[in-house]
């Protein structure tokens, strides 16, 4: 059973899907792999460290896919490369911006797709999960990001020479992204608050060294059934907002990280919250991806606003590919045998509360993929 692993589209995308240590496991479960030429180049993996670990290298073009049956990415690939898939095939991958036109092109060659971003809050997922594997890459990224762009050091330090105050670091949204963004901020010795519209997570960024930025909303806000935050009512939001005037001026970096699931990140930091920062602070909107949490976010941009750095970033992961590619490796490597058998079947007790949520296309699905990569 062929797995294609191709060269990502987006020129941004520094990671690989299948990690050259990883092609040994997934071999042994009955997978051949078969990687494009230079698809690890960003991640610093070699041809020859696929080659050695038993995966075969191909150079671009159709022949790439020729008897593929399942083809990993990490994210959307362009349409281009999708008229070269096989038909009847699966893709794998992180499909949550699947836009028209290329979902439309999979369903004409009959191809099912999984989008992994969809996978269930449940304990037999977890190490499937690429939203927190990739996000707790996001959060060490964001933090770092903020500490470079920032003109004073993070830790208190005393010396001789005088004594350094602490920097103060607010974290807005405590999901995967979020609590690491605490820890790794805290470990650089800064003062540390974070906060989350879900009150039960106070407990999680505590644990971490930092402190609760306590807001009151109403009831109705808070988690929703999968446990990701769900979106605030407009009263709330303008609650939120005033609460945070009075926090956010003190701040020498904020670091906002809220995103709520399948919509345009909320705007937890318009203009005028950011008129509050003092000249030299620095906002990481690690939301600019989708819309951005601050209202003057320019994805991909590092825009100075009377002193104030607010920077962009559009892919957080991919700026340590090394350890990303890590972490999305294993989880798609537990996803495929939670799904396939090895030898082209579906499995037959596969667990629907996985697969049914993750899978938004549905192909030649009763057909054995080992009979769509002969036609």
């Amino acid at each position: 059973m062929h797995i294609i692993v191709p060269k990502e589209s987006d020129p941004l995308e520094k990671r690989v899907a299948i990690t050259p240590d990883m092609v040994a496991k997934i071999k042994a479960s009955g997978f051949h792999v078969v990687v494009e030429k230079g698809a690890g180049e960003g991640a610093f993996f070699t041809d020859e460290a696929f080659t050695a670990q038993g995966a075969e290298v191909r150079s671009s073009g159709p022949s790439l896919f020729t008897g593929g049956q399942i083809v990993v990415t990490i994210g959307c690939p362009a349409r281009e490369t999708i008229k070269h898939f096989p038909e009847g095939a699966s893709l794998v991958g992180m499909l949550g911006s699947l836009e028209g036109a290329s979902k439309a092109l999979l369903e004409k060659k009959k191809m099912t797709a999984y989008c992994l971003e969809k996978l269930p809050r449940i304990s037999r997922a977890q190490n499937m999960d690429v939203l927190s594997s990739q996000n707790t890459v996001a959060g060490y990224a964001a933090v770092l990001l903020g500490m470079s762009s920032l003109p004073r050091l993070a830790p208190l330090l005393m010396t001789a020479a005088g004594t350094i105050k602490p920097a103060r670091v607010l974290v807005l949204g405590a999901g995967v992204l979020g609590l690491q963004a605490v820890a790794t901020a805290a470990r650089l010795g800064a003062r540390v608050w974070g906060y989350d519209v879900r009150p039960e997570v106070r407990e999680q960024v505590e644990s971490l060294g930092g402190r609760f930025l306590d807001i009151t909303l109403s009831e109705r806000a808070g988690s929703s059934e999968g446990g990701y935050a769900q979106a605030l009512s407009e009263e709330d939001q303008q609650r939120q907002k005033e609460a945070m005037a009075e926090a956010v001026g003190s701040m020498d970096l904020v670091i906002t990280a809220a995103l709520t699931m399948g919509k345009k990140a909320p705007c937890l930091m318009p203009q005028s919250l950011v008129d509050r920062l003092a000249p030299g602070s620095v906002v990481v909107d690690a939301a600019a991806s989708q819309g951005g949490n601050c209202e003057l976010t320019k994805p991909g941009e590092v825009l100075v606003h009377q002193g104030v750095h607010i920077v962009g970033p559009q892919n957080l992961c991919s700026m340590h590919p090394v350890s990303a590619s890590f972490f999305y490796a294993r989880n798609v490597f537990h996803f495929l045998k939670a799904v396939w058998d090895g030898e082209g079947r579906l499995r037959e007790d596969g667990d629907q509360d996985i697969i049914g949520p993750v899978r938004i296309l549905s192909g030649d699905s009763e057909v054995p993929l080992s009979q769509k990569a002969q036609r």
